[in-house]
C-alpha cells in the first residue's frame, strides 16, 4: 500500500458485531402490533411479524412498516408513530446486547493498524448516533 492509500472497512453493527438480530424482528412485530386496531389484529399473529421483520433483515423498520403493511390491506394507519415505537423498544432491548466474542479488540487492532472503520445500521441514523455516543459505542470507537 502506497503512503497516500489506506484501508477503510465498513461493518454492519446488528448482527455482524453486536448480537442483537433477535432484537429488531421483535421490536418491529411489538410496534406493529402496539399501533394496529384490536380489530385489524385478526389478520395477523405476532409470529407472523417476527418472521416477516427476520426475512427482511436489513431494511428498516418503517420500509418493513410499508411492506408488511402492502400485504396485509393497511392494517396499519399510524407508521409513523409505529417506527417511533420501534426506536424506543429496539434502543432499550439493545441495551442488554453484547458485542460478538473479539470484536472491540479486533476494531481496536484495526485501528491501531491504521484502518478506518465505518459502523452502519438499517436504523435510523439518529438512533446509530446515540449508540455510537453510548458506553458501547464508545467502546469501538
Amino acid at each position: 500500500m502506497s503512503e497516500n492509500q489506506s484501508t477503510a472497512i465498513m461493518w454492519i453493527r446488528d448482527g455482524v458485531l453486536v448480537n442483537r438480530m433477535h432484537v429488531n424482528p421483535v421490536a418491529f412485530a411489538f410496534a406493529y402490533w402496539m399501533f394496529t386496531a384490536p380489530e385489524n389484529r385478526t389478520r395477523f399473529s405476532i409470529e407472523t411479524l417476527i418472521n416477516f421483520g427476520f426475512t427482511k433483515s436489513g431494511f428498516s423498520c418503517a420500509d418493513k412498516m410499508f411492506l408488511f403493511n402492502q400485504e396485509h390491506e393497511g392494517a396499519l394507519e399510524n407508521m409513523d408513530a409505529a417506527a417511533d415505537y420501534y426506536n424506543v423498544i429496539a434502543t432499550k432491548a439493545a441495551n442488554s446486547c453484547t458485542y460478538f466474542d473479539g470484536i472491540p479488540e479486533l476494531l481496536a487492532d484495526l485501528k491501531a493498524a491504521g484502518a478506518k472503520s465505518f459502523i452502519t445500521s438499517a436504523v435510523e441514523q439518529q438512533v446509530l448516533n446515540d449508540w455510537a455516543a453510548d458506553a458501547q459505542g464508545r467502546a469501538v470507537s
